[in-house]
């Protein structure tokens, strides 16, 4: 009976804790149920939700909609507050020139508070005088767990948070000011989105909503002729008025002959011109004055010509020689074979097609073009009708005049495997990874330089911990740019001898833009640039630096190793500006491919967004053209990107296999002990030199709105500086 009694107590004491269990973990789910349907807290401190609303989502405010902001009034310095446990996104200073607009002013990174750096800004001297100061505000934003982020804008306050720390409902992030300078009344604006769209301000607050998705507007099917010559003469007075760098791309002579005839291509036509036809046009016109931050934001509806079916078979061009490169498994025996004709179309005529239309990369950069050409997705996007009929048929002829009929297949029957080559350096969680490939080389990628503080100091302190290990390979690899002033501090962790550089920037007019009229992420009427100067015997207005500055090594966290940076045709940007430091200063070498973005100048900084009236196709223009560096010689030729030290060229082994050879040449090169080939090229007494560091950051930020411009049109950063230890 004793062993019976004890079983009994023991069953008897194990399930009272399963019933005790069972219970905590149905009152912790109820819990977060309840936490997840409570909504988000008023920011404005100990009012109700909804209290002192100004403008609803789909008012109008002077006769401007408020299509997605809640916009909230409050006595002036009242304090605002976190409306939910969440990631604090950060600090930026803004000025919005209409409410679907943002200028930026740069991220805080903890160390500043709002108020400490608007004074900054005001003493700087370098604000547009035209806009009221007023108005430039601090903006925040808390990111939930749920994939939602609220912004806060029109703030003020001493309060300094690091980007991407906790931080808790009812915190106060600040105090009311001006958000917006068409509202007299002390006022903050209140924005959400939800895993990066657009979505309702109202909702989360327990408000019944106002807001209205975006919905598509109707597609475009064809445009007059009329309408074609309009809106395609808007785009290329456009180009002419804003691209400063224009004629850095194509003569005059050149841009006025193409104009003409494709003017004289849409007038021949019969008939209205199918959308998709015309959207052809503005594509090949941005592909002839290609640059790495001009973008092509069609609406969504699809382009004539798309088709349910694709090849069977892919092609690219592999040192000048064009070959079958990839297929399906039923003709998987034709790999690597040159081909002499598509369709009866001879190779160097599709090689000519393909690389028409290849845009997305600076004055006389190659290797992107070369990467087009030789990847499945140049082929697939620029090598369709006329040249293939709807189901992607192919007739090829080989070099050894074998001929063979392919047919094209449905898109779920292909499997690519190429995947692994396109996401090299963005195959990993988050936007940077750290590793040790070996005991003595060092990892760092970086996706992007949209990094907090927080990830920042991360890689400060890796890059400090590994201050014994010999060899630190940088991996810049379809990286496509990101914050400028993340840049220049990730730089002062690797930096040798201060630098100093000679550049400037320049813009087409100090004043109003007459093709503003067309766009949507400015008024009409805004006046531009009012702090450049034109110069005797010039065009143009320009901005320089006659005093200099100097790019110096961080004065804590300083890696002193041997660098190797791996570049590739999708280093873009900021991505390209790091290692242009690293070149110009002598401190490492660079392996693999040329950069996207030109060496010695950039058009970013700011841009324009161009909505054609008939098309509603929209294009992004650069307005600033910033250089970076003055000196031209063998290393950096002007006009090309940063070329590698170690140039590896792109192969179908590469592109398929999955292998990472650039990285693995770069290894083959630390083992053999290869780096430097040569003396410092830029060498120079101190005397010859000259600087501009404002003018180097102004390019850094053109790395910042890359991104930007991909993610959200309206969205335009200002100005950035490297910090000067």
């Amino acid at each position: 009976m004793n062993v019976i009694s004890c079983i009994i107590h023991l069953i008897y004491f194990y399930m009272k804790k399963l019933f005790v269990c069972l219970m905590l973990f149905a009152a912790s789910h109820v819990l977060a149920q309840i936490h997840a349907q409570t909504p988000y807290l008023w920011p404005i401190k100990d009012a109700k939700a909804g209290e002192n609303i100004l403008y609803f989502p789909q008012d109008l405010v002077d006769n401007e909609l408020n299509s997605e902001l809640l916009i909230v009034s409050a006595p002036e310095g009242s304090i605002v507050v976190a409306p939910s446990d969440g990631i604090f996104g950060g600090y930026s200073m803004t000025y919005k020139p209409l409410l679907q607009t943002l200028y930026s002013y740069g991220h805080l990174d903890g160390s500043k508070s709002i108020d400490e750096r608007k004074a900054e800004l005001i003493a700087s001297g370098n604000l547009d005088k035209s806009l009221d100061p007023k108005y430039i505000t601090g903006m925040a934003t808390v990111r939930t767990s749920d994939g939602n982020a609220i912004h806060i804008t029109g703030l003020s306050g001493d309060q300094k948070f690091k980007p991407g720390q906790q931080i808790k409902r009812g915190t106060p992030i600040g105090r009311v000011a001006h958000g917006y300078f068409k509202i007299a009344e002390p006022s903050i604006l209140i924005e959400a989105d939800k895993n990066g769209r657009k979505a309702d301000p109202m909702t989360p607050f327990g408000l019944k909503t106002t807001y209205k998705p975006f919905v598509d507007p109707k597609p475009v099917t064809s445009l007059t002729k009329e309408q074609a010559v309009e809106d395609f003469t808007i785009y290329i007075d456009a180009l002419k008025e804003c691209f400063t760098g224009l004629y850095n791309v194509v003569s005059p002579e050149e841009l006025d002959e193409y104009v003409e005839t494709a003017i004289a291509k849409i007038n021949s036509r019969r008939g209205n011109i199918p959308y998709g036809e015309f959207r052809a046009i503005i594509e090949e016109t941005v592909a002839k004055v290609h640059d790495s931050h001009i973008h092509l934001y069609p609406p969504e509806w699809k382009i004539g010509g798309n088709s349910s079916y694709m090849p069977a078979i892919w092609f690219g061009f592999f040192s000048d020689t064009l070959r079958l490169s990839n297929a399906t498994e039923q003709f998987k025996d034709l790999i690597g074979r040159q081909i002499v004709s598509v369709n009866n179309i001879p190779a160097d005529s599709i090689k000519r097609i393909i690389g028409s239309k290849i845009d997305g990369y600076d004055a006389r950069t190659e290797s992107f073009k070369q990467y087009m050409l030789a990847i499945p997705a140049g082929m697939i996007r620029y090598f369709r009708e006329p040249y293939l009929n709807t189901r992607r048929d192919m007739k090829i002829r080989f070099a050894d005049e074998d001929e063979i009929n392919i047919p094209g297949i449905q898109r779920a029957e292909w499997i690519s495997n190429h995947w692994k080559f396109m996401t090299i350096n963005n195959d990993y969680s988050g936007n940077f990874q750290t590793k040790m490939l070996n005991d003595r080389t060092a990892y760092l990628g970086l996706k992007s330089f949209w990094l907090s503080q927080v990830e920042t100091e991360k890689i400060a302190a890796f890059i400090d911990s590994i201050t014994t290990v010999p060899n630190l390979v940088i991996d810049m690899r379809n990286n496509i740019g990101g914050d400028g002033a993340v840049l220049g501090k990730l730089y002062s962790y690797i930096a040798g001898d201060p630098m100093t550089l000679h550049g400037f920037s320049k813009v087409n007019s100090n004043t109003k833009y007459k093709v503003f009229k067309y766009a949507t992420n400015y008024p009409h009427d805004t006046e531009m640039f009012s702090d450049y100067r034109p110069e005797e015997g010039k065009d143009g207005f320009y901005q320089r630096s006659e005093a200099g500055s100097v790019v110096r090594a961080d004065s804590l966290v300083n890696y002193k190793g041997r660098i190797y940076m791996l570049t590739n045709a999708k280093s873009v940007s900021a991505a390209t500006l790091l290692p242009a430091m690293l070149v110009r200063n002598h401190r490492g070498v660079t392996v693999g491919r040329e950069t996207a973005s030109a060496y010695h100048f950039m058009n970013a900084v700011k841009f324009v967004d161009i909505q054609l009236p008939a098309s509603l196709i929209k294009i992004r223009l650069p307005l600033v053209e910033t250089h970076f560096d003055n000196v031209v010689n063998e290393r950096v030729p002007y006009g090309r990107g940063v070329i590698p030290d170690y140039p590896v060229e792109l192969s179908m082994e590469e592109l398929f296999s999955g292998n990472d050879v650039i990285l693995d040449y770069t290894l083959g090169l630390i083992e053999r002990g290869e780096y430097f080939r040569s003396g410092d090229p830029f060498a120079k007494p101190e005397s010859e030199k000259k600087s501009s560091l404002p003018v180097l950051m102004k390019i850094s930020i053109a790395a910042m709105l890359i991104a930007t411009s991909v993610a959200a049109c309206g969205y335009v950063s200002k100005k950035r500086r490297i910090l000067k230890k």
